[in-house]
């Protein structure tokens, strides 16, 4: 069941979702430069660092509209890196 909800042999973009991966691998082949593990880190590590700022400005001065960009930022952060 895990490995169906995580596919992770499939490979960083797997149905060519049009994301920062896809685009980019026109310029850096992402699969021959790294294993199936460090992509899966690399990917981790730029959806956090996409996703934090606005996550950060709203923990130092919360606000309802604070939330709501925090929330579309956080959705677009995990489409566009997350390894999918």
């Amino acid at each position: 069941v895990l490995s169906r909800l995580a596919p992770f042999e499939r490979g960083i973009y797997e149905d060519y979702v049009a994301n920062f991966w896809c685009s980019t691998s026109f310029f850096v082949k992402w699969k021959r430069l790294f294993g199936i593990r460090e992509l899966r880190w690399l990917s981790l590590l730029a959806t956090l660092a996409a996703a934090s700022p606005s996550m950060i400005q709203q923990i130092k001065a919360p606000s309802s509209r604070g939330f709501l960009y925090a929330l579309v930022n956080s959705s677009f952060a995990f489409y566009l890196f997350s390894f999918q």
